[in-house]
């Protein structure tokens, strides 16, 4: 099988990744639903997340739509897996995924998404976390089609460095 870090274009990587999309899905949901077991006396809390598509991709890994099955609420599901690069940049990016998380965590204001739950892996070098889904448009899109909001918008922007 070919390692990613052997692929010579980024078709063939992307190719490689695809194939292996399936296979990961199903790993992942294997992990929630494994993992997210809450068993305490007579409470029992499961958590289980469908994958409703794909929302992009990045150096970190991949973005989903997905869906809480007990609510049927959506939310955003930010992945990190690791052998998408080179053993030492994916350390450093994998130390900042979770600098990420720590970050989002703790960071409480209503123009920024919330990070509901995460799960890390340190030893494999894997994890994701669930945040609130705002259905919308890219905020550049948006700027470019209401050119007369951009005070606005840079007023609440402004506003998160105030809290």
């Amino acid at each position: 099988m070919t390692e990613i870090n052997e692929c010579s274009n980024w078709t063939e990587w992307r190719n490689l990744i695809e194939g292996r999309i399936d296979l990961f899905i199903k790993q992942k949901e294997e992990d929630i639903e494994k993992h997210t077991l809450i068993n305490k006396g007579f409470l029992t809390i499961k958590k289980k997340y469908e994958i409703i598509k794909e929302i992009g991709s990045g150096s970190f890994g991949i973005t989903y739509l997905v869906k809480y099955i007990n609510l049927n609420k959506e939310f955003i599901l930010k992945e990190f897996s690791s052998g998408m690069i080179d053993q030492k940049k994916n350390e450093s990016f994998f130390i900042k995924f979770i600098n990420e998380i720590q970050f989002l965590f703790d960071l409480h204001h209503q123009n920024i998404v919330s990070i509901y739950d995460y799960k890390i892996d340190i030893e494999k070098q894997v994890g994701y976390y669930i945040m609130e889904y705002i259905d919308g448009s890219d905020i550049l899109k948006y700027i470019q089609k209401y050119k007369d909001k951009i005070n606005d918008i840079f007023e609440q922007i402004i506003d998160v460095f105030f809290i």
